[in-house]
């Protein structure tokens, strides 16, 4: 049984969507699929994210998963899907 929930905020959810516009729904789904598969490997090791250089006391986590970049946080027994940033973008849109 996994040690960690994982839980998808408004804006993560929404950065799924919009890779789904993005590459088209047939295209996108083998994409999010491994971010998703990706993503439970939090579940039982949520640190194995390098930690996220951030402007803020909060400490940001992330994954990469082929051009992704997952960004996460976690308390206690729940890890936090933040955003699902495309690596290929300038780094200055990451706000986390």
């Amino acid at each position: 049984m996994p040690n960690y929930s994982i839980i998808w905020t408004n804006e993560a959810f929404d950065d799924l969507l919009l890779i789904e516009d993005f590459l088209g729904f047939d295209n996108a789904q083998k994409t999010i699929d491994k971010i998703i598969a990706r993503v439970r490997q939090l579940e039982d090791f949520p640190l194995s994210g390098k930690v996220q250089p951030t402007q803020t006391k909060q400490e940001y986590r992330f994954l990469v998963e082929g051009n992704y970049k997952i960004i996460y946080t976690y308390r206690t027994s729940k890890v936090y899907i933040n955003t699902i940033f495309d690596t290929r973008q300038d780094p200055d849109k990451l706000k986390v």
